[in-house]
């Protein structure tokens, strides 16, 4: 959760004026001294090998999404730690925080809030194991708990307005838009402007090394922010 900024930007914003609990993985930020941390552990050796067994057989029994996510324990445990926030908001950032926050909203009675980030079903749509296995497990879960008939999504955030429309046609809720900005630094100017016949490149975005560590890199970010 700390590689995310748009996660860290909201947490400094909303523990200005909230009991804030954060549920993720990392330790404290000493930035936020008021802010309770709970840690939850990052995605083990070899469970990447069990989920994709599930998403197989959710392929033909959509049921077996719900049952593989209930029995990851740091899904349980993120659970646990938001029962006993006493939230009257839970925040979920990102499609694998969406199950965590719904099912305590279903026992608390509290509101929930969506971080979707971008359209998550097709991140790496590239990649045949990710069309057939995991696109398809991301596209019912996130249907099946932003659809809860026990819980109404107070709000949904994404990054731009094309993903927003999309999320609109396909799940009938409309997103706020946030786009992923850093925190304002001060760049001097540079003496001298580059001529346009000399620019190769614009590149926004970060480098992955491969699939495999961008896959890592995306599993680290999930994360549950409650408020109370």
């Amino acid at each position: 959760m700390h590689q995310s900024i748009h996660v860290l930007r909201q947490i400094e914003y909303l523990a200005r004026a909230y009991d804030l609990t954060v549920i993720g993985h990392g330790d404290p930020d000493p930035r936020w001294p008021a802010v309770t941390w709970c840690a939850v552990p990052v995605q083990p050796p070899g469970a990447k090998v069990a989920k994709l067994g599930w998403f197989l057989l959710g392929r033909r029994y959509p049921s077996c999404y719900d049952a593989w996510f209930w029995r990851v324990p740091r899904y349980r445990l993120a659970y646990a730690y938001a029962l006993a926030s006493g939230a009257d908001v839970f925040h979920a950032n990102d499609w694998e925080a969406l199950p965590i926050a719904v099912a305590a909203a279903r026992r608390t009675g509290a509101r929930v809030v969506y971080h979707a980030h971008e359209y998550a079903e097709e991140a790496r749509s590239q990649d045949a194991l990710w069309r057939v296995l995991i696109g398809p497990a991301i596209r019912v879960l996130q249907r099946r708990y932003t659809t809860d008939p026990d819980v109404h999504l107070a709000a949904m955030l994404t990054v731009c307005d094309p993903i927003a429309k999309r999320y609109s046609q396909e799940l009938g809720l409309d997103s706020l838009v946030i786009f992923n900005a850093p925190v304002p630094v001060a760049v001097p100017a540079r003496e001298q402007a580059v001529a346009p016949g000399r620019i190769r490149l614009i590149h926004h975005g970060y480098a992955k090394l491969s699939e495999a560590a961008a896959y890592t890199t995306s599993s680290s970010r999930s994360g549950l922010a409650t408020s109370a």
